[in-house]
């Protein structure tokens, strides 16, 4: 048994990779551009020519570069959503795919990043009654970049798995407080 204990805190604490977060050799926080983006994705993704989605921050909306289509995660079709902002920093990258597919993706990113920084699993029900179990697995490196893997969104026919910087989802904590005001 103690064997057992060690083994698992020596897993724990040095499965992690130390690498940055990236998906398909598009950097969380690094510098990339809309071309780029659309190289590493595959051409069943289209990206805009001049900024137009807004992130905010305490100076106000910041125009946006964003890429969208499908992809593939761990050999599994996904759309996918990318922000890249005007300083060419890649603030996120969103993906939906099947539920079936979460153990399959779950198990290539803990052998590409370790140990989940924290796991969340819980039971979840539609609205026919039926229970599913419900999974969340989330990864912060020390720059406070974040995957996030949920097996249902808000609904039960869709995985999110989100690679983000802290200032994007600050960013989206901002708006919306800001609606609050708007009431």
């Amino acid at each position: 048994m103690k064997l057992n204990i060690i083994g698992l805190c020596f897993i724990i604490l040095f499965s992690s990779s130390g690498q940055a977060f990236e998906f398909k050799s598009i950097e969380i926080g690094g510098v990339s551009t809309p071309e780029k983006v659309k190289n590493a994705l595959g051409h069943s993704v289209n990206c805009s020519d001049t900024p137009a989605w807004a992130l905010h921050n305490d100076d106000g909306d910041i125009p946006s570069y964003s890429c969208s289509g499908n992809t593939t995660v761990a050999k599994e079709p996904a759309s996918v959503f990318v922000v890249i902002d005007t300083e060419s920093i890649v603030k996120v990258v969103e993906m939906k795919l099947s539920p079936d597919s979460y153990d399959n993706v779950n198990l290539e990113l803990i052998k590409k990043y370790g140990v989940p920084s924290k796991i969340n699993n819980s039971i979840v029900k539609n609205i026919f009654g039926v229970h599913f179990e419900q999974s969340i697995s989330t990864w912060v490196d020390k720059n406070g970049n974040e995957i996030f893997y949920s097996k249902y969104t808000s609904s039960l026919d869709k995985s999110y798995l989100r690679f983000s910087t802290r200032s994007y989802r600050d960013s989206i904590e901002e708006k919306k407080l800001g609606r609050e005001k708007d009431m």
